[in-house]
């Protein structure tokens, strides 16, 4: 069941309210009610995933209550083997090892001849599981099984993150305050979800019909021409944003309306005028978990220069590799990683100054630099093929010669064209039509990315609300950031009144039409 459908909006509705009832009979009733709609809401995509997360959760469960019990010398090898049969299962469906003939003669089992599908959400749950063990080896406390069961299992961030600390997820809900009705957490979660389903539906899906298109044509050997490329390659990166973003902005609205806050997980990474600033802005929670887990275990305590550069270098290469086998994702990693180790190597070897010393000229110069770089590396992500990655590279300078039009699609059906005239009897101009459907890429591109550069974000938005938890220092330290918010002459924006009730109205009206009109599209990350 999608966050963007119809049927998931009714789920939401009726859960939520239930769970906001069960307070009132008794205060751990609303913790262990979600846990089993949270089985129920993932069973829902697909049964045969559900014993592989039953699996994970109790056997990590079991090793977590063995290395506790173990002497202090044994230790070290129950974490080491959590770790261990964690990575392994997440290699197993990640590389499809099943399929693989060598593998399966070891295993003495059948090679299936069947492509199977990644269970849903399993990096994301996985991650969380690693990050409990060693929480648990550093000195944290063990949690009883429905604290952990709900941590783990928490619906809105269960299958494409954000991905949570459960210190912190504990801290909230053993307040007495926890599963409790509070207006603000409401409207706020409310607003927040719409939001972020107005980013998926009404901006990234459209400009993913794009991008699939142009993309996919490259690696059916197509090659797209210089605008053709660009159009692309930036509709991608776009589309990836407002997908994952909107993804995130839904989950944590969700939680949000019965007071749980989830960890921020974007803060305008666009707006970043260095690569290393994107990557603090952009699925931060995972860049944590991997720059905590990987990166700092091969830096080391102490900074040793070659040592740093040397392993941002290889913490890109594997993260590349964990969103698939594929070179594509294997170089974009490594290209990644050696422009980071460059950067670092600028502050560290070359003393040059860090971003917010330097003047705006160089900011701005920065900012074109970095967007170069997302978007043309974009290129070897959002494609399946290196020779598909490469003719877009090449059209993005030029150099695909005599390339075939890709005939890209209009901007409205004639059904939501209609819809002024069947409920006003208004009848829109049919060149004005003509002349935005002919420019409808363009209008979307320079649309979507004037609100990632010159709006506010959700979280500044609902910031005097605190919809999430910051764990960086991009807003300030501590863990609620409350904002001010956005004031317009004088006008509160995210304030309960008539204005925004019919801001949200419109938005989340306009996306219910577009649901209705188009199957429901698949968040990116739940292929990762």
């Amino acid at each position: 069941m999608l966050f963007n459908s119809i049927e998931f909006i009714f789920f939401a509705s009726v859960v939520f309210f239930v769970t906001l009832k069960l307070h009132h009979i008794h205060s751990s009733a609303p913790k262990y009610f979600l846990i089993a709609v949270s089985l129920v809401f993932y069973s829902l995509w697909k049964l045969s995933d559900l014993p592989i997360l039953l699996l994970s959760l109790v056997g990590n469960f079991i090793l977590v209550l063995l290395f506790c019990s173990a002497s202090a010398g044994t230790r070290k090898i129950y974490l080491w083997l959590s770790i261990t049969a964690n990575l392994a299962l997440l290699l197993w469906f990640k590389l499809g090892l099943a399929q693989n003939p060598v593998i399966a003669n070891l295993l003495g089992i059948t090679p299936s001849t069947e492509t199977s599908s990644l269970p849903l959400g399993i990096s994301f749950f996985t991650f969380q599981l690693i990050a409990y063990h060693v929480a648990i080896a550093r000195g944290a406390s063990p949690l009883k099984f429905s604290d952990y069961a709900f941590v783990i299992c928490f619906f809105p961030h269960l299958v494409a993150g954000p991905l949570v600390q459960h210190r912190f997820m504990l801290q909230q809900i053993t307040r007495s305050s926890a599963f409790r009705f509070r207006a603000s957490s409401v409207f706020a979660g409310i607003s927040l979800f719409i939001i972020g389903l107005s980013k998926k539906v009404l901006i990234a899906d459209p400009l993913a019909s794009y991008s699939n298109l142009i993309f996919n044509a490259a690696d059916a050997g197509i090659a797209p021409g210089l605008s053709t490329a660009w159009i692309g390659s930036i509709a991608g990166v776009l589309n990836f944003y407002f997908d994952f973003s909107g993804y995130s902005d839904m989950a944590s609205g969700l939680a949000l309306i019965v007071g749980i806050r989830l960890p921020m997980n974007f803060f305008s990474p666009l707006k970043a005028v260095s690569l290393d600033e994107f990557w603090k802005r952009w699925n931060i929670s995972v860049t944590q978990f991997i720059r905590d887990h990987v990166f700092r275990p091969l830096a080391g305590k102490n900074l040793r220069i070659p040592r740093h550069l040397v392993a941002i270098l290889v913490t890109m290469m594997i993260a590349g590799m964990w969103h698939g086998d594929s070179w594509n994702f294997f170089i974009w990693g490594a290209l990644h990683g050696l422009l980071l180790a460059i950067q670092h190597a600028k502050l560290l070897v070359w003393r040059k100054p860090a971003t917010r010393n330097l003047s705006q000229a160089r900011k701005l110069l920065g900012w074109a630099q970095t967007q170069f770089f997302i978007i043309s590396l974009g290129c070897l992500f959002q494609t399946h093929t290196l020779s598909g990655a490469v003719a877009v590279l090449k059209g993005l300078f030029g150099l695909n010669i005599a390339t075939k039009p890709i005939e890209l699609p209009p901007l409205f059906d004639q059904s939501l064209v209609a819809i002024p005239e069947i409920l006003w009897g208004l009848q829109t101009p049919i060149n004005l039509l003509n002349y935005i459907s002919a420019n409808a890429v363009v209008v979307m591109i320079i649309f979507a990315w004037g609100l990632c550069l010159f709006t506010p974000n959700s979280v500044q938005l609902l910031g005097r609300y605190r919809p999430v938890f910051d764990s960086t220092n991009l807003l300030r330290k501590g863990h609620t950031p409350k904002l001010s918010g956005i004031n317009v002459f004088g006008w509160q924006m995210a304030a309960p009144g008539l204005p925004w009730v019919l801001i949200m109205g419109a938005l989340f009206a306009l996306s219910l039409l577009r649901i209705m009109f188009h199957e429901p599209s698949v968040f990116n990350y739940y292929h990762f």
